[in-house]
């Protein structure tokens, strides 16, 4: 089960997460970021003690990244990827040297020199 804490402080949303993030929590996690989009310019994801990431969840954090670009705004994790979520993205073969087509700022969430891989 997922915990979800919101702080907004000025334009950034700060969003932490914990525990699984699994398909099951999608939808909730999906309404917080629009919220979030549409109060702030800038989300801060910040992950903390998640024990387990599945891919619709990786998926998940990729869309509201192309979100941002899209409207215009920031969104990252507030410190490096951790491990668990890491994992992930490599075994789901997300891990890039480039971001997609979308990316035209360089702020791929997957990027290698931004996952310490």
């Amino acid at each position: 089960m997922i915990d979800i804490k919101v702080e907004k402080s000025g334009d950034v949303a700060d969003v932490t997460v914990s525990g699984e993030l699994n398909i099951l929590d999608a939808e909730e996690l999906k309404k917080v970021f629009i919220n979030a989009f549409g109060t702030c310019g800038s989300v801060l994801v910040h992950v903390k003690d998640v024990e387990d990431i599945d891919l619709p969840s990786i998926q998940l954090l990729c869309s509201a990244h192309k979100t941002a670009l899209h409207l215009k705004k920031t969104f990252a994790f507030s410190d490096s990827v951790p491990a668990v979520i890491r994992q992930t993205f490599i075994s789901a073969g997300y891990s890039r040297h480039i971001g997609c087509s979308f990316d035209k700022n360089n702020t791929c969430l997957w990027r290698k020199e931004r996952t310490n891989e």
